[in-house]
């Protein structure tokens, strides 16, 4: 499985690192997402899909790490199967300061549109786990995203 994040979804996450409360969430999205398998990911995918008449499923996924799944964080995905690739749109938590309920359909809509057009425009950045499997890193030039 190849993984991608949206600019917008680094920016985001940057923010959210930068409060305490929410310091877990790289190694939320690792244990969540990174670490499973890739029949797993697609299963869960599938089990969460917003489109069901997709080829391709976008997803609203769970990412928890020591909080439990209904207090930690929802991330907005849309995965391709066929050619293997995840690619991570938005992410927000549930609890804390900056903590929201659930997106609304408008917000939600933008955010699969934002996406879908950063897929089709390769306007992403290609990351993976590094050895350790405690931090994310750039494909690129295999830097630390956070």
């Amino acid at each position: 499985m190849r993984f991608f994040f949206q600019q917008s979804f680094i920016n985001s996450i940057q923010k959210l690192l930068k409060k305490k409360s929410y310091r877990d969430c790289e190694a939320a999205l690792i244990k969540s997402i990174f670490e499973l398998s890739d029949e797993e990911l697609y299963a869960i995918s599938e089990s969460y899909r917003l489109n069901p008449s997709g080829r391709n499923p976008i997803t609203k996924l769970r990412v928890a790490a020591d909080k439990g799944k209904s207090s930690s964080y929802r991330l907005y995905a849309f995965v391709i199967i066929k050619n293997g690739n995840f690619y991570m749109g938005h992410l927000y938590p549930k609890t804390g300061p900056k903590g929201q309920e659930a997106l609304s359909a408008q917000e939600e809509n933008e955010v699969i549109k934002s996406l879908l057009k950063d897929v089709k425009s390769k306007n992403l950045q290609e990351v993976f786990l590094d050895k350790q499997k405690k931090k994310i890193c750039y494909c690129r030039d295999k830097s630390e995203v956070w």
